[in-house]
This record gives structure tokens, sequence and C-alpha cells, in this order.
């Protein structure tokens, strides 16, 4: 990652199934945490980690802008132009397991709720009108899946009827009229795909809602893959989420971080703000890295990465110069002062 400033001694980050393999870094902008990602990104693909980032501006997709996307040439999707799968992808015949339909009903209520912030009633309204899509797809016995615009016109029907608390079509209206999903006859293969690097650019979706509701059903579609796969004694996979603060209500996120080690993904996240971070995702990282920061923020991360006893985390993080981080890893005792690297 980088060099410490005096000693000049190298800080390595090492993903690994053994403890926390997962990363945090905060700063305000312009400091390096896009740099530091992308160097992470580079050298993961260099050992042979795949990854998937989540681009929210197009900052990963461009040779210019991404030293990763000039180095290594990984594959970019555009969400806008459709993502190969169905948020109602679920075993059909099961009704209690992990990937049951009724599991995945509730998972598709819960990334309405905070993308669309429904109340109470209205959470139960829309959950009780995606279980009927599946319910009447199960009946007619094809193996079809739900799509979005069924779910639309079945919340219409139920709203018309007063079987459910009217509103709740036009709270849920930017996610009902998205089109971001193209299933194809293929299913996605995750780390196929993401062996070479792939990016996932959302920039072009017109919506901040919808792009946060499509990063939301990605997670949610990794973590169901992920589930399938053997345990690893390696790395296979790493998830990159720059501006994490979209996704600060995701629940997807911390149960990945809690998960899905054993199965070889490590998690990398970044924002501006530890406020920004689920609480279980803050104490599930084992490496951290913290670039300048000010009161009272810097505050809040100095206790992320204790420093020697002469030392004062606050003054240290407030006194960054662009491109130096403290940086503790899991191995670490104390935090260093380091120079992050920006070259190859």
């Amino acid at each position: 990652m980088g060099k410490t400033v005096k000693e000049e001694e190298t800080i390595c980050w090492k993903p690994s199934v053994q403890g926390s393999p997962h990363l945090l870094m905060v700063g305000i902008p312009g400091q390096g945490k896009s740099v530091t990602i992308n160097m992470l990104l580079s050298h993961l693909q260099q050992q042979g980690v795949g990854s998937l980032t989540l681009d929210f501006h197009g900052d990963f997709c461009d040779s210019k802008k991404s030293a990763f996307q000039h180095w290594c040439h990984p594959t970019v999707w555009n969400a806008a132009q459709g993502l190969p799968f169905s948020p109602f992808e679920a075993d059909l015949h099961d009704e209690i397991g992990q990937n049951s339909w009724k599991v995945q009903s509730w998972a598709l209520m819960e990334v309405f709720e905070y993308v669309c912030e429904l109340g109470t009633r209205q959470k139960d309204d829309l959950y009780q009108a995606i279980k009927k899509c599946y319910e009447e797809v199960i009946g007619r016995g094809d193996n079809s899946l739900p799509t979005i615009p069924e779910l639309q016109r079945k919340l219409e029907l139920l709203e018309d009827r007063k079987k459910i608390q009217k509103g709740v079509v036009a709270r849920c209206r930017p996610l009902l009229e998205m089109n971001v999903f193209k299933p194809d006859a293929t299913p996605w293969d995750l780390l196929q795909t993401t062996k070479p690097g792939l990016v996932i650019n959302l920039k072009d979706i017109g919506s901040d809602t919808v792009r946060l509701a499509a990063s939301a059903f990605v997670l949610r579609k990794v973590y169901q893959t992920v589930l399938t796969w053997e345990k690893s004694e390696v790395m296979k996979l790493a998830i990159v989420l720059d501006e994490a603060h979209r996704l600060a209500k995701d629940q997807t996120l911390p149960t990945i971080m809690k998960e899905a080690r054993k199965f070889g993904v490590a998690v990398v996240i970044a924002s501006q703000n530890l406020n920004d971070f689920h609480e279980h995702v803050v104490g599930t990282v084992g490496t951290r890295i913290v670039f300048r920061s000010n009161d009272p923020e810097s505050k809040k991360v100095s206790k992320m990465v204790p420093v020697s006893g002469k030392s004062d985390a606050k003054t240290l993080i407030e006194n960054l110069q662009t491109g130096e981080a403290l940086v503790k890893t899991e191995k670490m005792k104390e935090a260093q002062k380091v120079k992050m690297e920006s070259k190859l």
C-alpha cells in the first residue's frame, strides 16, 4: 500500500480468509482514496484475485481517470443498458431455505423500504404484493419469475381495490418504473466475469434512487451466489465500494462482510465520513486507512487508528498531506503514517 514516512518500511495489505480481509478507508475528498483503490485493484488483478467495483461516478470506467482501467483493462458493464439477472431470482419450490421465494420476497421489500423510505404499513403492503406475484407464477407452473412491471400492476390493482394503503405505488414509482434488469438465458457467472475485473457503471442511470436500488440488488445477487460456493482457503473476489455512504442502510453489505470471508470474499469500502458506515461494517474490517479529516470527524476516526503514546492520532490526521494516511492492518498493534503508493 505504501511506505512509512519515517522508516520507509513497506506496508502491505494481505487479504486472507484468516482473520478479517476487509478494508475501510475514510477522508475528505482529494486526499488519495480513489488513487489507493485503483492501486489495490491493480495489485489484486496481478495476483489473480477478481474484483467487482460499483462505480457511481464513472471514475473507474475511464482510462484517463482510472489507473486500474488504464493498466488492467477490466470489463465494464453499463447498468443503464441492463444488468444480466432478475431481482426476483429464487427457488420457486422452496419456502424456507436461504434462496426461497419467501426469503427473497422479504429481501426485495427491504431494498424498496430503505431506498423509497417506506413506512411500516407500506412495507407490509409491498411484501404481500411481492408474495402474491410469486404465488401467481408458481400457480402457473411454468418456472417463470415475476418481473418489476408485474409487481407494479399488482400494486396498482390492490390500491384500486383498496386492499392496500393508498400511496404505496407513488412512493415506489422510481423503482417500479426502472428498466435496468435484462436477465439472460445464461446465468450470471460471478467468478468468471469478475476474474479480469468487473466495473459496473451506474453513472448513466439518471436517478440517484434507481442507482442506489440497482447497486443494492447487485449486492443481494452477489451474496446469494457466494453462498453457493465451496469454502475457500484463498481470496477469490474483492467487492469494491467507493462512495459507500450511498449504501449506508443496506443490510446485505454487513452480512456479506460477516459471512462471505470463508468463501474467499473481501470487501473494500471508502467514504468521507465514518458515520456513513453501518456499525457492524466498522467492527468487521481488519485494515483501516485514514486520510486527512477535519474536526469533529478527525476525533471520531482517530479511535480506529491508535498510535504510539507519544503521538495524538487526531492531530496527525488533521495534518496529513495529500497522499498520506494513517494505516493500521490487522497485524499491526499501532497505526503508522504512510505515504500511499500511487504508481505500479
